[in-house]
């Protein structure tokens, strides 16, 4: 596969996921591509550059900024709604991959829009 395919095949996997509001894993997916979770990541690295975890973690973090940016859902429901198993499992990911809290986020996504309809 290219990586344009890896990428197709995760984002796609990913998406169901948020949709079942579950959490994504490695494990899953290489099962579902009737391979081990190994031979997934190995390919995964290749083909994405990073590891199957950590692209799926970028995703629902991805998906978690959309939810955050557009409405007033509590972070739980936007933890679950992303993907994540558990509030604390969305704090720690979204922090370590952002250097932000999900409210902090907010505040800040809310405040730049604010700005620019000031400026309009």
């Amino acid at each position: 596969m290219t990586a344009e395919e890896w990428r197709r095949t995760v984002d796609a996997y990913v998406d169901e996921c948020i949709g079942l509001r579950t959490p994504p894993r490695v494990t899953e997916l290489a099962a579902r591509m009737g391979m081990s979770a190994v031979s997934l990541t190995r390919q995964l690295r290749t083909g994405l550059g990073m590891s199957g975890s950590q692209y799926i973690k970028e995703r629902q973090v991805a998906h978690a900024k959309q939810l955050l940016a557009e409405g007033n859902a509590t972070l739980n429901e936007i933890a679950i709604a992303a993907g994540f198993g558990t509030a604390r499992t969305f704090f720690r990911t979204f922090g370590r991959l952002t250097g932000s809290t999900p409210a902090a986020y907010r505040i800040m996504k809310k405040m730049s829009v604010a700005s620019l309809e000031g400026h309009n």
